[in-house]
C-alpha cells in the first residue's frame, strides 16, 4: 500500500532536516571542503622540510697579524662566500707560522694560513695537520734593514748582525737551515726576542740590523722608516737561491679525517673569494679595510697588489705541485732532520675539486 503524505508531513520533514543541519554545522560536524591538490602539496612539503642547519663555526688563523694581503680572507666574509658554504668563520690574526702551525695541531683552530716550511717542521714533530692548498706559489720571505746603516746583499752578510723578531718567526726558523745551505755560519748572527708588532720600531731605533719581513709587509714599514729619513730595503730568499714553495692552507688533521665535506666547504669560500679579490683589488682591500678601519689604505693596497704576482704556480692557482714541494721537504729534512715524506705532508684533492676556471685565477 502507498503512503501519502500531504503538504503538511513534506513542510515539517524540510524544516526537522533545516534544524539538523544548522546544528551540525554549529558544532562542526559537517565535513570541511577537500583541500585542493595544490594546498595538498605545499602543507605536505612545510610538513617534510628540513630546516637549513646551522652555519659551521670555525676559526682561520693567519700566519702573522693582518695584512692588505689576507684581502682575499675578509673578502669571503664580507661578499658572502662563507656563508654561501655554511660556514661562519672567525679570523684571528697569527702570530707567527710556529704559532699558526701548534695551534692548528691542536685543533684550536680548524684552518691557518702558514709559511709551508715551517709546517713541515712541525708535521715533523708530531703536530697533526696537513696542508690543502697553495696560497702564494712563490716564496715571499726575506729581511729587512736600513741602507744607511747595513747591507745585506748576500747569505754571508748575515753573520756578525742582530736579527729582530719573534721565535715564532717562519723566516727565523728557516733562517739557519738557508744560511748552512748557502756556505755562510748560523752561529755567527744575533737573535733578539721581540714582540713581533714591535719589529719596525725596533729597527727604525737602530736596536736591531735587520727583521723577518716579506714583500707584502715592507710597505707601511719602508713608509715609517721613510718619515725618519731612512730607507727600508730587502733580502729576499726566493731570489738568493730558496726555489721554495711559499705559503699555504693547512686543515687540522682530525677535521679533514673526521669532516672532509666541512674542509671541500672551506676550500669551495676560499678559492672563490681569492679568483674575485684578484678580479676585483680594490673592493678586495676595502673589504679589509672595513674590518680593520686602523689600517692605512696605500699600505694596505700595496700589499695585496704586491702578493698578487705570487699567487700562480707554473702550472695553475692552488694546487700543489709534487716536485715543487719536494723542495721545501728535501730542505728541511736535509737541515733539520726531520724525515718528512712529501705525501704525508699535503693533498691536493680538495683543491682539485674546485671549478676549472678557478685553477686558472678566473672568476
Amino acid at each position: 500500500m502507498r503512503s501519502h503524505r500531504g503538504p503538511h508531513t513534506t513542510r515539517s520533514l524540510l524544516t526537522v532536516a533545516t534544524t539538523i543541519a544548522l546544528v551540525l554545522s554549529a558544532c562542526g560536524g559537517t565535513s570541511a571542503p577537500s583541500p585542493t591538490p595544490a594546498a595538498t602539496s605545499t602543507a605536505g612539503a612545510a610538513a617534510t622540510a628540513t630546516p637549513k642547519p646551522a652555519p659551521d663555526k670555525v676559526t682561520f688563523l693567519t700566519d702573522f697579524l693582518l695584512w692588505g694581503w689576507h684581502s682575499p680572507y675578509f673578502s669571503a666574509k664580507a661578499e658572502g662566500f662563507f656563508t654561501e658554504q655554511n660556514l661562519d668563520v672567525t679570523i684571528t690574526a697569527g702570530k707567527g707560522s710556529v704559532d699558526t702551525g701548534t695551534q692548528l695541531g691542536a685543533g684550536t683552530a680548524q684552518f691557518g694560513l702558514i709559511d709551508i716550511s715551517t709546517a713541515l717542521l712541525g708535521i715533523s714533530k708530531g703536530q697533526d695537520l696537513k696542508l690543502i692548498g697553495v696560497h702564494l706559489q712563490s716564496h715571499p720571505g726575506g729581511f729587512l734593514y736600513i741602507k744607511e746603516r747595513n747591507s745585506i746583499k748576500t747569505w754571508k752578510d748575515i753573520e756578525g748582525k742582530k736579527i729582530g723578531g719573534a721565535r715564532g718567526d717562519a723566516y727565523l726558523v728557516a733562517l739557519p737551515g738557508l744560511m748552512k745551505a748557502n756556505g755562510s755560519d748560523p752561529t755567527k748572527y744575533t737573535l733578539v726576542d721581540i714582540e713581533a708588532a714591535a719589529t719596525t720600531g725596533a729597527l727604525i731605533a737602530g736596536q736591531v740590523d735587520a727583521i723577518p719581513g716579506s714583500v707584502m709587509t715592507a710597505p707601511p714599514r719602508a713608509d715609517a722608516a721613510k718619515k725618519e729619513g731612512l730607507t727600508l730595503e730587502r733580502f729576499s730568499f726566493a731570489d738568493n737561491g730558496y726555489k721554495a714553495v711559499g705559503f699555504a692552507i693547512a686543515a687540522n688533521g682530525k677535521v679533514i679525517r673526521d669532516n672532509p665535506g666541512l674542509v671541500q666547504r672551506f676550500v669551495n669560500a676560499w678559492g672563490k673569494a681569492m679568483v674575485w679579490a684578484l678580479a676585483n683589488p680594490d673592493k678586495a682591500v676595502a673589504n679589509f679595510l672595513s674590518a680593520n678601519p686602523e689600517k692605512n689604505k696605500d699600505q694596505e693596497t700595496r700589499s695585496f697588489n704586491d702578493s698578487s704576482s705570487l699567487i700562480k704556480g707554473p702550472a695553475s692557482f692552488f694546487v700543489f705541485d709534487p716536485a715543487r714541494v719536494k723542495v721545501n721537504v728535501d730542505f728541511v729534512n736535509e737541515q733539520y732532520q726531520a724525515g718528512v715524506k712529501v705525501d704525508d705532508v699535503y693533498t691536493n684533492q680538495f683543491v682539485e675539486k674546485l671549478p676549472a676556471n678557478y685553477l686558472q685565477g678566473k672568476p
